[in-house]
């Protein structure tokens, strides 16, 4: 059973870190440069957006899909969460 949680928390992890990061250098990084490359022309900006955010609904999905299955896994396995513990998990669940 430990290294079944091990893997889990792992996964869970990784996959959130990986998301969180990739989120980070979009938001703080690409998309200011990407500003500042095409300066007054927002028309031709939209576009460029548009054209990096296309196809990457699914890979999101998939994301969001491992990090419920492992937290799902994990509230399995563990032990029984106190009242305080199981509304935040209801809260992440929700959001």
């Amino acid at each position: 059973m430990a290294a079944l949680t091990v893997i889990l928390v792992l996964a869970h992890t990784g996959t959130a870190a990986a998301w969180l990061g990739g989120m980070l250098y979009s938001l703080l990084v690409g998309q200011p440069k990407a500003a500042r490359f095409f300066g007054t022309d927002e028309e031709t900006h939209e576009a460029f957006l548009a054209t990096m955010a296309s196809g990457n609904r699914w890979k999101v999905l998939a994301l969001m899909a491992v990090l419920a299955g492992t937290g799902g896994g994990l509230l399995a396995i563990g032990p029984t969460p106190d009242p305080v513990q199981m509304v935040l998990h209801v809260g992440e669940i929700l959001l």
